[in-house]
């Protein structure tokens, strides 16, 4: 009977101290085993009930005995049930060295006191959950009260301050030297598209050239004042538009709304390039509100809101409100990069720069 007691006592320390590791160090992970399976939820850490921070994608491993054999099919042979109401769950891929399938579970909605069960081959792991508040402080989100915070990001602020109006003129250029090709785009869509590689202007070489614009097929906000970064200079810019396949892109042809325009950079490399600015990452984007809002992934199915949907939805207050010349801008910020997002009649626009930390 000692003995039993002895094993329950070393099994219950060691599950609690298994969430504080992973196959990183000291990465907070949830464990649970039946002999059959294990499951590990990465960034959570409890014993019988764990948290889901409201708009945040969570990592689910299970992990059948050694040496079985695993395909992108096994995961049909793996129950998962859960409140519908509030989460997500959705296969992700494989590990046929470690035999392991990989799922993700998105919290979209608040709740208490609900059940994840895990299932396979007659065994079954269940852990109670909570959907919570996102924690803005621990993310490393602050609250701003003035555009002056920006300063710390001057990139950034260049960007937004800089944004103007570009107007589409007919007849269309049409694509000349730029190749368009086909792809399924971060939102589920077949699109055309085009990529430009862009250059630093001549007149005023911190900022990119703007000679892209004459290839955009609709009127649309684009920042003036792009950076360069010269202090980084191994790094990679470029301009894409992607277009509905019905979309008629020759010469001579007239407007029409884009499916997407973004501008983009980062830093090269920057374990080996040796960049002297601390940006690492940038990116100017128009798109639809709909796919802004909406959290898309391949093999979920159904419309779930965005992170941006439910911070919008729940949290207004963390965003900081300004008035660009007519336009209503809205700001969020962290300790390591910015974020704005405003719209017009036809787009969604999303503005972001990352810092090193």
């Amino acid at each position: 009977m000692k003995q039993i007691s002895g094993l329950l006592l070393l099994t219950m320390v060691l599950t609690l101290f298994l969430p504080l590791v992973s196959c990183g160090l000291f990465e907070p992970q949830w464990f649970g085993w039946n002999g059959e399976f294990k499951v590990t939820i990465e960034d959570v850490v409890g014993f019988d009930s764990v948290d889901f921070e409201v708009s945040k994608s969570y990592r689910v491993c299970v992990e059948l005995s050694e040496g079985r054999d695993v395909n992108d099919e096994t995961y049909k042979d793996i129950q998962i049930e859960y409140n519908e109401e509030n989460v997500a769950v959705y296969y992700s891929n494989c590990s046929k060295i470690k035999s392991s399938i990989f799922f993700y579970l998105y919290a979209y909605e608040l709740g208490q006191k609900d059940e994840l069960a895990i299932s396979y081959n007659g065994k079954t792991t269940k852990v109670n959950y909570n959907v919570v508040d996102y924690d803005f402080d621990t993310n490393g989100y602050v609250i701003i009260d003035s555009i002056d915070y920006l300063n710390r990001f001057p990139e950034f602020k260049d960007m937004l301050l800089s944004v103007e109006r570009y107007e589409f003129t007919e007849p269309y250029i049409g694509k000349n030297d730029i190749v368009v090709d086909t792809r399924t785009n971060g939102y589920g869509e077949q699109v055309k598209y085009w990529n430009c590689f862009i250059t630093k202007n001549e007149e005023n070489t911190d900022y990119i050239r703007t000679d892209y614009l004459k290839y955009l097929k609709d009127s649309v906000y684009y920042p003036a004042k792009f950076s360069s970064v010269p202090q980084n200079p191994i790094s990679y810019f470029g301009v894409t538009m992607e277009m509905p396949m019905s979309a008629n892109l020759d010469e001579g042809t007239g407007r029409e709304t884009m499916s997407s325009f973004s501008i983009s950079y980062s830093v090269t490399d920057p374990c080996c390039t040796n960049p002297q600015n601390p940006i690492r990452s940038m990116i100017f984007k128009a798109t639809s509100r709909e796919n802004a809002m909406t959290y898309y992934r391949k093999n979920l199915d159904g419309n779930y809101p965005s992170q941006l949907s439910i911070f919008f939805e729940k949290y207004p207050e963390r965003f900081f409100v300004y008035d660009l010349n007519g336009i209503t801008v809205y700001i969020i910020c962290t300790t390591a990069g910015a974020s704005a997002y405003f719209e017009d009649g036809s787009y969604f626009y999303s503005l972001y720069a990352g810092y090193e930390k």
